[in-house]
């Protein structure tokens, strides 16, 4: 998951087509840990993946936020 999130991070930067790419494998694995990396209490704001159409987007720029780099950081 880390080395999964350091990509989406440079793809952003870099302007790549690896985020399309891999935000699939990102959102499958969020949705796998989800209770095991107790994600409800770390990351209140996570955009939910199955309850949103536009994840792929709203996720782009959650990824930026303190929260999500703090829990990358810390948690995983």
């Amino acid at each position: 998951m880390a080395h999964i999130h350091n990509i989406l991070s440079f793809s952003l930067t870099d302007d790549s087509e690896q985020y399309a790419f891999l935000m699939p494998v990102m959102k499958a694995l969020i949705d796998k840990c989800y209770d095991m990396l107790n994600m409800e209490t770390y990351l209140p704001s996570l955009p939910m993946a199955a309850a949103s159409p536009t994840f792929f987007d709203e996720f782009k720029s959650y990824i930026q936020e303190s929260e999500w780099t703090s829990f990358m950081q810390k948690q995983v």
